[in-house]
């Protein structure tokens, strides 16, 4: 029985931190809390609760004038809404609705460069994971080796000292690299929203520098509506209707009907009417009328900054895109010149020499891998964040912008 039961567990166990794939990944920015907020807020909006009644307010009045019984009168008293008011506030609830939706889709939009950050970071501490421990491996060999030499003309003293100390930092540096796979991890989890099990994303998933600048090329003629600037247009228009709201924020007058007892035992009729319009000489709100022309004049200038920003963006991010774009392949061709050059045969073919040569060589040529690793890092983040800029990410349908295919998320 303790045996199904612990089958059981390690079952429920697998489903719940089952491996997540990179599309899967970047879909759950669709559920993030702050998307969803704007996304409810928005759907609340659209059932139009803020619509206001044709009747403001509905009285029921009584008095005795003489405290006797048969002498009651009685009044109802109707306060229609301001017509003025009434439009007005439908006007600037849509503008709101409109913001919460342009807010929705610039959240949306960061939600997805957080997860396309979270892939590029966890492809790059895996590849800097497995060079950490390939580069130790090197140290380890090359060690082995000077102990087989202990007593050859090869055998140096200070080169084994040398090599153990050099062993323990790369036992350090291999260590710091699995530390920062799991951290990672942990960052990608808090993202999605669920336990994964062990991340198997390397470079591999992720398209090369070539076809990330071929994507950059082809979209340069793609003309994007700007959302953050629509966003601070809208932000502007609401700041104007609240103002008018405050403005026509008066109560346009009453309207009473009423019946007297006595008139009808004078033989007269009971009932009469009385109408009244407010004529504001002065407006009550001027407060809160000062305080929406505020926000005004602040939503005017955050959009002519946001213009000056937003063209300063793109253009910064377009460019350091481009120089990482070609110093990455400018190494990468140093790389494969090392790699495949006759320097690297001669050193393998050599005999009578030093063993440890080869190892050194290659131990070197990790090293300019991890280099070449951290630079594809920042060009593909550089990638993503001008992709950001011109607003593409979150563009329908969404599209998974360092798959080699570019396939569709949705």
């Amino acid at each position: 029985m303790t045996l199904r039961i612990l089958i059981f567990c390690c079952g429920v166990s697998v489903r719940l931190c089952a491996q997540v794939s990179i599309p899967d990944f970047l879909r759950s920015a669709e559920r993030d809390p702050q998307v969803m907020t704007y996304r409810e807020q928005s759907q609340f909006l659209g059932t139009k609760p803020y619509q206001l009644s044709p009747l403001q307010r509905l009285e029921f009045r009584t008095q005795n004038r003489e405290l006797i019984g048969y002498q009651q009168e009685f009044g109802l008293r109707l306060s229609p809404a301001n017509p003025w008011e009434v439009k007005h506030n439908k006007k600037y609830f849509q503008s709101y609705q409109s913001v919460v939706d342009l807010q929705g889709e610039l959240a949306l939009r960061d939600a997805l460069v957080d997860r396309y950050h979270a892939v590029i970071y966890a492809s790059y501490y895996a590849e800097v994971a497995g060079l950490a421990r390939q580069r130790r491996k090197l140290v380890a060999g090359q060690l082995a080796i000077l102990q087989q030499q202990s007593g050859s003309n090869f055998f140096d003293a200070d080169d084994f000292v040398d090599l153990q100390i050099d062993l323990m930092d790369r036992t350090v540096e291999q260590e710091e690299a699995a530390l920062a796979v799991l951290e990672q991890q942990h960052q990608i989890e808090k993202l999605y929203q669920k336990p994964t099990d062990t991340l198997n994303w390397t470079w591999g998933n992720l398209t090369d520098i070539r076809r990330l600048r071929t994507v950059v090329d082809s979209l340069s003629s793609v003309s994007v509506a700007s959302v953050i600037r629509a966003y601070q247009k809208q932000r502007l228009e609401l700041a104007s209707n609240e103002y008018i709201v405050e403005k026509a924020n008066i109560n346009a007058g009453f309207l009473q009907t009423e019946y007297d007892n006595r008139r009808q035992e004078q033989g007269r009729t009971p009932f009469n009417i009385s109408l009244g319009i407010t004529i504001p000489i002065v407006n009550p709100n001027k407060g809160d009328m000062t305080k929406s022309h505020l926000d005004v004049i602040e939503a005017r200038h955050e959009l002519d900054e946001s213009d000056r920003e937003e063209d300063l963006r793109i253009t910064a991010t377009i460019q350091r895109a481009g120089r990482l774009f070609d110093h990455y392949l400018v190494v990468e061709a140093k790389l494969a010149e090392y790699e495949n050059s006759t320097l690297a045969g001669t050193l393998r073919a050599m005999e009578g020499g030093d063993p440890r040569i080869v190892l050194k060589f290659d131990e070197n040529l990790v090293k300019l891998k991890l280099l070449l690793a951290k630079m594809r890092r920042d060009a593909t983040l550089a990638y993503i964040d001008h992709l950001a800029a011109r607003d593409l990410l979150q563009r329908r349908p969404l599209i998974n912008f360092i798959s080699p295919s570019l396939d569709v998320l949705e």
